[in-house]
């Protein structure tokens, strides 16, 4: 096993700590190109209010599409913004030895997202 695998099997997974935009624009400001980035970065969120898409959703990640894109073959989307208890209903077979990417498409609101953990189980 190479240590690629080894690592993306690690399930002890640990995103770095969370901390505010307040304190992350504050850190290092004497350094002007770094202030620069940040600004982009964060959409100078440490001086305006909080970026939120849906006031509704307390959430600071909104799933909204899972995609299995196989060459020569039609994408296969699962929309993640409805009931999911259907999703158990949609199954597609994944030939062995098959390349295929996983896409997810999803929007980050209020916070930044310190990690993102994706698992996947097969039957």
């Amino acid at each position: 096993m190479e240590l690629h695998d080894e690592e993306l099997q690690n399930d002890n997974y640990q995103p770095s700590p969370e901390k505010a935009t307040d304190e992350i624009a504050a850190a290092d400001r004497e350094d002007a190109g770094l202030r620069r980035y940040k600004k982009i970065m964060l959409h100078d969120t440490a001086q305006t209010e909080k970026i939120v898409v849906d006031m509704n959703d307390q959430r600071k990640e909104l799933l909204k599409k899972l995609a299995l894109n196989v060459d020569r073959h039609k994408d296969i989307k699962l929309d993640l913004t409805g009931d999911l208890s259907q999703l158990k209903e949609q199954v597609f077979v994944i030939l062995e030895g098959v390349q295929y990417k996983m896409r997810i498409d999803f929007l980050v609101q209020r916070e930044i997202m310190y990690g993102l953990k994706f698992v996947q189980k097969t039957y």
